[in-house]
């Protein structure tokens, strides 16, 4: 499972914020100080949506099928925003830099 988070870019204007994930993960949005991390009145759906699919996974091994398998041949990661959505190899053009001579 890959997953990525098209939030960090509206709220810290950056590609890498590190753990701005957990407060939707964890459905913490209520949390002290949390919206130092996520901005101002965050979304309660994606937090919503990223927690099921969490507890999904650990309690069933599944995050279900809005969240597909990873795989080498479909590379599909799922890009947690406004509307969540799987996307197939999204970084596709990054990692050809790298596997090009």
């Amino acid at each position: 499972m890959l997953h990525t988070l098209g939030r960090e870019r509206v709220v810290l204007g950056a590609s890498a914020a590190h753990c701005i994930e957990i407060p939707f993960t964890f459905d913490l949005l209520n949390a002290e100080r949390v919206t130092a991390a996520t901005g101002p009145q965050p979304p309660q759906s994606l937090a919503d949506a990223m927690h099921g699919a969490w507890v999904a996974f650990i309690r069933d091994l599944d995050p279900g099928p809005q969240w597909p398998r990873y795989t080498d041949k479909r590379r599909t990661t799922m890009t947690w925003d406004a509307v969540p959505e799987a996307i197939d190899d999204p970084l596709s053009a990054e990692r050809r830099v790298w596997t090009t001579p």
